[in-house]
Formats: structure tokens, C-alpha cells, sequence
């Protein structure tokens, strides 16, 4: 919990914790109160449990179990009941499914920065000897990652390198309460028999130093391939094509299985990696979508986007205030006299001080035009294309307004209306990356 404590000491974490109300998430729940107690922390900590209705009644005091502890430790709680018929033998993945997509959600909606579940050691060699049992491929058998992305947040699973009887005896020294779930030893579960193999065996240890060796090799393998093709990037990270293409195709269908499953948060299957081979020869402009993302064919690279950040229809920028947009934003300074030289960098702008004050900020729409500085009326749609702005950006491109009248397209082209002439006060547009 090392990490845990470094994170929390931090100050800025918003964390969300799973509890299912059994050892394992009671014990994860408890630690996460217990340190931010003793550091004494601004930290935001809440809780999340899903009632499925699998179990009846068993699972209706399930939740007020939770209910009770989180009352009980003054940490706020988030209750999603839901409830279904699918197949007993699909009921695990349908529950994990909802789980994580409701933690995305939450995630988005409150702004928490991570996402805690209690996945331990014993888990993780089970999950690795069931994907070797499935046939998994080297990059699949290195397990549950401690850290994960998850929409705009991360899944932190601090207890990985511990295993159930550890957890179990931190329960019992704090006397914490927990509630049996009877299904998880069912024969109806592979994981299950797994489970018992490993406790007759004593090789959930043994299982993780493997997971870890085969992790450090697949990281030796795989780094430098990654480092000559990977390109970080605010607006999505990018694989440059030239050194992609050079790379030795089974190691570029493990790289891409990395980009698909760490950028866009998608299964990386055999379909879904050939879909992607395939944009490395396509043309420019094309793309191929997922539930997660968009993988983009630009001009040099493939472009990874996730689903894109809820945007507002509209913000408002006034002198000395700036507006966000996605991850970027628009500052405008004080008044001030404009200078005599403007630069030609389109990234900013200068608008009159006795402009319609506040500008509005928005997405430009099909059939908007602006007065060039030549004169001309111009469709953005044409700017954005003159200003070379990625095809997978343009849809979700801004506009600043002063009432209906464009007056500037960030980072593209400023318009004729609203000039200042040299010297007349006049507020200064910037468009930058948000710090957000």
C-alpha cells in the first residue's frame, strides 16, 4: 500500500473504491479510510456497489451490508441495482461488464482520478492459469496490470502482491466484518476449480514470480519496439507508420494488441488487430471504430482517440477569464494597447475591447463562414481542411464567437471582424493546452 500512501499524500486524488461487501473489498475499503485518517488528507474517497439480483435475497443484504459499513466509516456511496437473465455461464463476464462501465461512468460524471478494486494475488495466478488453459497468447499471460486505464480515470489495484490469507489477517486483527458470497464456490465456475487446485498446491505464489518474469521479458521484447514507433500526444497517441512497417509482424500484432488494449481500453482480438493492420496501407483520412475509441490513418501515423470528452454546446470567455474546451482551453488577457506588430501565429488573436463582451466558444456547424483579413467570407470547413487539422479532430473543432459573428478559429485563422487598430485597447485570445 505503499503507492497508496504516496497517492493519497498527494493531496489531489479523487478515488473510488468497488465493494462488493466481501473480505477482499472490505479490507481495501478500510485500508483507503484508515490512511487517509492517518495523513490526514483533502482526499475525496467514495464508494461503489452493484446489487445484480443473482442471489435473491442474499444479494439485497449484500448491499445493505455496504450500506451500513460506508455509513459507518462517513464515506459516501453510489448504488447501481440492476438485474438479468443471462445464461449462468456468462453471468461472471456480464457482471464484470456492467461493473466496469458503471465505474467509467462514475468516474466521468464525478471526476474521480481513480478507480480501486481488491484483486489480490491468489486472482491474479487464477486469472493467469485460466487464460493458459483458453490458449492465451504470451502478451495475455502477463496478468491483471496494478494500473490500468479506465475512460478518464485509472483502475488501481494495490493488492496484488498480496494474497488472501494476508487480506484475511488484516481483516481479523481490525475485526472487520464481511459478508460470504456461497456462488463463488460453485462448480458451476472454471474458476472455481482453479481456485482449489492452486489452495491444495500452494502455487499462487510460484504462479505470480512467472507472471512477473514473463512480464519483464515481454517488457524487454516489446520496449524498444514500442519506443521507435510510439508517439505521445495530447489529442491521442500516435504509431508512426515508417518504423511500424519495419517492425517484425508478430511483434507489430503485439504492439498493436497493446495500443488497442491500453489506449482505447478494447479486447485486442485477431479481428480487431487485422482491422487495424489494415489502415497502415489504407488511405489517409480512414479509420476504424470501436465501443472505446477511434484509430485514425493520418498521413504519417495511426492516431488512437478515445471516445471523445463530453464537450459543453457552448462556453463563455470574458476579459482576464479563460473557457475550457475538451482538453484545451481559450484565455484572454486584460485589456491592454495592441501592438503595433501582430504575429502571424494563429493560436492567438486580438479582439476589441468594446467587443460583445462575453465571446462565446463553440463547435463549428456546417454553412459557418468568417470574413477573411483579405475580405473574403471563407466556410470553416475549408479553413480547418487549409489549416491541415487531422480529419479525426475536425468534427469536434471550436469557434469563437462575438454574437453570431465567428471572430476566430483557434489555431487555424483569425477573421476581419473586430479588428483593432494599433495602440486601441484590446484584449488578447490564446489558445493552449488546458491544465486540466
Amino acid at each position: 500500500m505503499s503507492a497508496v500512501r504516496q497517492m493519497l499524500s498527494s493531496g489531489s486524488a479523487r478515488v473510488l473504491v468497488g465493494v462488493s461487501g466481501g473480505m477482499d473489498s472490505v479490507v481495501l475499503l478500510h485500508a483507503f479510510t484508515r490512511i487517509r485518517k492517518e495523513l490526514d488528507a483533502p482526499v475525496w474517497l467514495a464508494a461503489a456497489h452493484v446489487n445484480y439480483g443473482l442471489r435473491g435475497e442474499a444479494s439485497d443484504a449484500d448491499e445493505a451490508f455496504v450500506r451500513e459499513i460506508c455509513r459507518r466509516w462517513s464515506v459516501p456511496l453510489a448504488v447501481r441495482r440492476v438485474r438479468s437473465d443471462t445464461p449462468g455461464s456468462n453471468r461472471q463476464a456480464w457482471a464484470r461488464r456492467v461493473r466496469y462501465q458503471w465505474f467509467r461512468t462514475l468516474a466521468s460524471r464525478h471526476g474521480f482520478s481513480h478507480v480501486a478494486v481488491a484483486h489480490h494475488r491468489d486472482d491474479q495466478a487464477e486469472t493467469v492459469l485460466l487464460k493458459l488453459l483458453r490458449g492465451a497468447g504470451p502478451d495475455r499471460l502477463i496478468g491483471m496490470k496494478s494500473v490500468r486505464p479506465l475512460g478518464s480515470a485509472v483502475v488501481l489495484r494495490p493488492f496484488l502482491g498480496l494474497s488472501r490469507a494476508e487480506l484475511n489477517a488484516y481483516a481479523e486483527r481490525h475485526r472487520l466484518e464481511w459478508r460470504e458470497d456461497v456462488s463463488n464456490a460453485s462448480d458451476a465456475y472454471d474458476r472455481t476449480h482453479v481456485r482449489s487446485l492452486l489452495e491444495r498446491l500452494g502455487g499462487s505464489a510460484s504462479v505470480v514470480r512467472t507472471v512477473r518474469l514473463l512480464d519483464r521479458q515481454y517488457t524487454d521484447l516489446i520496449g524498444p519496439q514500442l519506443k521507435a514507433v510510439w508517439q505521445r500526444a495530447v489529442d491521442g497517441d500516435r504509431l508512426l507508420l515508417e518504423p511500424l512497417r519495419n517492425v517484425h509482424p508478430t511483434l507489430r500484432d503485439m504492439v498493436l494488441t497493446d495500443a488497442l488494449r491500453d489506449l482505447l481500453g478494447v479486447r485486442p482480438t485477431e479481428a480487431r488487430i487485422e482491422q487495424v493492420q489494415r489502415l497502415v496501407d489504407a488511405q489517409k483520412g480512414k479509420r476504424v471504430t470501436f465501443k472505446g475509441g477511434v484509430v485514425w490513418r493520418e498521413h504519417n501515423a495511426l492516431r488512437f482517440v478515445r471516445q471523445p470528452q463530453r464537450r459543453p454546446q457552448a462556453s463563455t470567455v470574458r476579459p482576464s477569464r479563460w473557457a475550457m474546451w475538451g482538453a484545451f482551453c481559450v484565455d484572454a488577457s486584460e485589456p491592454v494597447s495592441r501592438p503595433e506588430l501582430l504575429s502571424t501565429d494563429p493560436s492567438n488573436a486580438w479582439v476589441a475591447a468594446d467587443a460583445p463582451w462575453p465571446l462565446t466558444v463553440r463547435r463549428w456547424k456546417a454553412g459557418d463562414t468568417l470574413r477573411t483579413m483579405g475580405g473574403q467570407t471563407k466556410l470553416v470547413s475549408d479553413a480547418l481542411t487549409e489549416g491541415r487539422i487531422p480529419t479525426s479532430e475536425r468534427a469536434e473543432w471550436p469557434v469563437v464567437c462575438a454574437g453570431d459573428t465567428i471572430v476566430w478559429v483557434p489555431g487555424v485563422r483569425r477573421a476581419s471582424s473586430w479588428l483593432v487598430d494599433a495602440g486601441a485597447p484590446a484584449v488578447r485570445l490564446t489558445w493552449r493546452e488546458g491544465d486540466s
